[in-house]
């Protein structure tokens, strides 16, 4: 017996487990390359996508954008996934949705600056937060990016897991279906368990409120309402503007006009009785500043641009947010419209009138649109 056949025994009993499990993950795609879950979410299948494991959110849509091509590409952070494309009735193939949660302006310009597609138009959605000198953010951690180097990230943290006492619902997570009710596939534990993920179109099934349950919205807005009055997290108190942000997004706006792409700025809404407790917040005045200076910075480009920071300006009461700043579907919708009344190079994509009768006539606020493969 050679050296190598008695090194490929002794090993045999631990790379088996290993290939085992490998095999499994990206069967459930916790691992799948992001390539094969593209392709899947290009097909006439409702696939919902993500991952419990490590964050993949930069190199996903960043290659979805260059996948899919789309004229029309939302971005921004969770605040504007609601966004569909069957805003687009006319030809909803044409948009995609390349927001993500936490997102601030860094990896914005990070997904902007290294894309190959050039869009026609980009609907940026602009979060306060970034212009806020005080606000230290939440970086988001990166893990290495190629799909080998993830085997073993992924295999090594369920190891250790299941080592811990953690039980996995093996029968639930093979079956890889969307528990939603769409019918379709679901990629990655998030997605199966939950039914929280990214659909084909780039938008968010916010599945920890809609289908999991864990979360109740009017438990999430009383929490918002509490950081403000502690100055907490989004709601840290503020007086000075961040020049450096706002050099970034001047940066994102030079980006579109050399690339002869068409920005669309909005200010997605906070639910109204919190954005009138901002409004007239002494402790918050640079997000008054900011505004004036994102409304100056887009008319220097000929931007349009699109302040939503009250709900109530369209339509919206404090129920139809999930917390005290990300708004229902049907809200997102109505921004569309509004929106796109505006700009005529959106108005081809849609026949607005539809669109506004189905906004008008939605039972459910959250659940506007059913999940459809475009």
């Amino acid at each position: 017996m050679t050296l190598l056949r008695k090194i490929a025994l002794y090993a045999l009993p631990f790379a088996l487990p290993f290939l085992l499990l490998t095999g499994a993950l990206t069967y459930i795609g916790e691992s799948l390359p992001l390539s094969e879950v593209l392709r899947l979410q290009a097909g006439d299948t409702p696939v919902l996508y993500r991952v419990r494991y490590g964050n993949r959110d930069q190199r996903y849509k960043r290659m979805a954008v260059d996948y899919f091509q789309p004229d029309v590409m939302m971005i921004g952070s969770s605040r504007v996934l609601q966004f569909r494309s069957d805003f687009m009735n006319l030809n909803p193939d044409a948009f995609y949705n390349a927001a993500a949660p936490a997102w601030q302006l860094g990896e914005i310009s990070r997904l902007l600056f290294t894309m190959n597609h050039r869009p026609d138009m980009i609907i940026l959605g602009i979060d306060d937060a970034w212009f806020n000198a005080d606000y230290g953010g939440d970086p988001i951690v990166q893990p290495p990016t190629s799909d080998f180097d993830r085997f073993f990230i992924v295999n090594r943290t369920v190891i250790q897991e299941i080592l811990d006492g953690e039980t996995l619902d093996l029968r639930k997570l093979l079956s890889r279906e969307e528990p939603g009710g769409s019918g379709g596939l679901a990629l990655g534990s998030r997605a199966i368990i939950d039914g929280h993920g990214f659909r084909n179109d780039g938008s968010e099934q916010y599945g920890d409120f809609l289908v999991a349950q864990h979360l109740w919205q009017p438990n999430m807005r009383g929490l918002h309402i509490g950081w403000f009055e502690e100055g907490a997290e989004m709601y840290v108190r503020g007086d000075v503007v961040d020049d450096e942000a706002m050099q970034q997004l001047r940066a994102i706006l030079d980006f579109a006009q050399e690339n002869d792409i068409l920005v669309i700025g909005l200010y997605p809404p906070y639910m109204p009785s919190l954005w009138q407790r901002l409004e007239n917040s002494a402790d918050h005045s640079y997000l008054r500043d900011a505004t004036i200076e994102v409304e100056s910075l887009f008319a220097e480009y000929d931007f349009p641009y699109f302040d939503f920071h009250n709900g109530a300006a369209v339509g919206a009461t404090d129920e139809d947010f999930f917390d005290g700043w990300h708004s229902s579907e049907r809200i997102a919708a109505q921004m569309f419209i509004n929106i796109a009344r505006e700009v005529p190079q959106l108005e081809q994509y849609s026949d607005l009138d539809a669109l506004q009768e189905i906004v008008n006539t939605a039972s459910d606020t959250f659940g506007v649109f059913p999940f459809t493969a475009q």
